[in-house]
């Protein structure tokens, strides 16, 4: 411990290095050595140090080594216990301390170089004012009591003046400069504190830090064009289901996302594919589309049949209008029902007990542009239906979103399974894709299986420092976080792998119950040192449980003393 952390040159400093002995035995014949980044400050050879003993050694010193104050804990003072390592310990991880000085200049030291200065961008848009933001600094140990000036310079022209009257020991100042660029040449940005620097009015402890330079180049900004953009979610259809033979009209709003107007003209490329035969028709727009604004455009079509038909939009489709990205300006949605079914929860991973209820969940997605409605969903249990509901409306999916079904259903029995859902069984609405819906698994239905769990804390000798030669009795405890009983089964407990006693037979364990017993064997040792206890459930794996991995645990037990320097 020292008696101040920081201290300028020629100071001294006063400290105290202590050691103590946490252990319970004495450590004896051992040296401590305390030092700093100079010198060594002492070496004590200890006889003896009892438990619970410390010993102190007071000691004044100074150092050579010089720092600032960004440069900090430029000298480390260390303790350290048993050099030699003669001792035996119980850890020896604590051997050793440290704290640090800082020894900073006895004069100021004034400085633009600093990491508020060091990201002054080095490139900007000289089209625009620009702000910069500066900072000087006193990095030396004493304060600047006399008034000085920060001056900021352009291309060698002074642009700025930073009066400050007083700069206190390692603090800094940051000011803001606005500044408008003539021209986009090169710049160079200059920081200079106290001039003429060398012989400024503050007698400092370096004059060699006291400028700082940033080149600064133009970067010029981006080029600027408007961006027609549509996305799949902008379609829709109206009746939301056409009948076939019947004419429905397909609808789209388009935008214009970038900064600018989009000037006409352009086209628009209108698309109905219909069993895989298009139908194109373009539209000129001679209106201007604003920055941000949105415009519509309709199609009436018609369908002979229901089944796997489609629409496309492509704005301006002949390349007239340059944009800022030409990859939004396509969408294209099927114009047809197209139900998707996903799975959702556990009750799909199977690995649940017999007796049990489970939701029985799924999730219904219409990819197509047309709205269905009476959807049913059913679930199968071995192409036997055991749960189905109704959906009365399943809208397009971008729009709409998912429709989630979720269906109790008692697992009575064990075993495996294939759990199945099906949407659109009976085929009512001929869809663009007819293979995606349905989702089907194979599942297991488990018995119910005991968890018998053990762990460190369970472990509990009835003393855990005992003496050497002394006898102990070792109690285990245990539980079943399982949902079936156990049934009988054994214990085992070894010390430092050795086991202590024959196995310990223990009676059926109901599920969230739990029990402890005692090791017939008592354990003593006839050598100090640290020793593991460990117990083991079912040592001979007999039981059928849900995991072992928690059938097993240890603990340390501490025969005897021993230090801890």
């Amino acid at each position: 411990m020292l008696s101040q952390s920081t201290i300028l040159p020629g100071q001294s400093v006063s400290g105290t290095a202590t050691v103590s002995n946490t252990g319970d035995a004495p450590a004896t014949n051992f040296v401590f050595r305390f030092l700093n980044c100079d010198a060594v400050l002492g070496t004590q050879n200890i006889a003896q140090l009892n438990p619970g003993e410390s010993l102190s050694f007071n000691f004044t010193t100074t150092t050579g080594v010089l720092g600032d104050c960004f440069n900090r804990n430029n000298c480390v003072f260390r303790s350290e216990a048993d050099i030699t390592n003669v001792v035996v310990e119980r850890s020896e991880v604590n051997n050793q301390s440290a704290t640090f000085l800082t020894v900073l200049p006895d004069k100021p030291d004034l400085t633009p170089v600093n990491a508020t200065n060091a990201v002054i961008p080095s490139g900007v848009n000289m089209l625009l004012p620009q702000t910069f933001y500066l900072r000087v600094d006193n990095i030396g140990g004493v304060n600047v009591a006399t008034p000085f000036d920060v001056r900021v310079y352009m291309n060698g022209t002074l642009i700025h003046t930073e009066a400050l009257t007083s700069l206190a020991t390692c603090t800094g100042h940051t000011f803001a400069v606005n500044y408008t660029f003539a021209s986009t040449l090169d710049h160079v940005l200059d920081i200079r504190v106290d001039e003429p620097i060398g012989s400024g009015v503050v007698d400092e402890y370096r004059e060699t830090n006291n400028e700082f330079s940033r080149t600064i180049r133009h970067i010029p900004p981006p080029p600027v064009f408007p961006n027609l953009s549509v996305s799949n979610a902008d379609i829709s259809v109206a009746p939301v289901l056409p009948p076939a033979g019947t004419n429905f009209n397909v609808n789209v709003t388009y935008r214009n996302t970038g900064p600018i107007p989009v000037n006409p003209p352009f086209d628009l490329e209108l698309t109905v594919i219909e069993a895989g035969i298009p139908r194109i028709e373009t539209r000129t727009v001679n209106t201007v589309l604003n920055a941000g604004a949105t415009a519509t455009v309709s199609l009436t079509t018609s369908l002979a049949t229901d089944g796997d038909h489609a629409f496309r939009i492509r704005l301006d489709n002949n390349g007239q209008v340059t944009e800022g990205s030409e990859g939004d300006n396509v969408a294209q949605m099927p114009l047809c029902v197209d139900f998707a079914v996903s799975p959702v929860g556990g009750a799909w991973g199977g690995g649940f007990y017999e007796g049990t209820v489970q939701n029985l969940t799924a999730n219904i997605y219409n990819n197509g542009l047309f709205t269905a409605t009476n959807v049913p969903v059913s679930f199968f249990i071995d192409n036997v239906k055991v749960a189905s509901a109704i959906l009365p409306t399943v809208g397009p999916g971008l729009q709409a979103g998912s429709y989630s079904v979720s269906l109790p259903y008692l697992f009575a029995t064990a075993g495996t399974f294939e759990l199945k859902v099906v949407v659109d069984e009976l085929a009512a609405y001929a869809e663009c894709r007819e293979d995606n819906n349905e989702f089907k698994t194979n599942i297991q239905v488990r018995l119910p299986a005991p968890d018998l769990r053990i762990f460190s804390e369970y472990i509990a000798p009835s003393k855990i420092n005992p003496d050497v030669d002394e006898p102990i009795t070792i109690f285990i405890s245990y539980d079943n976080a399982g949902v079936g009983a156990s049934g009988p089964f054994k214990a085992r407990v070894l010390v430092d792998d050795v086991p202590l006693g024959p196995d310990v037979d223990i009676p059926s364990v109901a599920p969230g119950d739990d029990g402890t017993v005692q090791i017939v064997t008592p354990y003593r040792s006839s050598l100090a040192g640290i020793r593991v206890i460990r117990a083991l459930l079912d040592p001979n794996d007999l039981l059928n449980e849900t995991t072992r991995t928690n059938n097993e645990a240890s603990r340390a037990l501490v025969v005897g003393q021993a230090p801890n320097l």
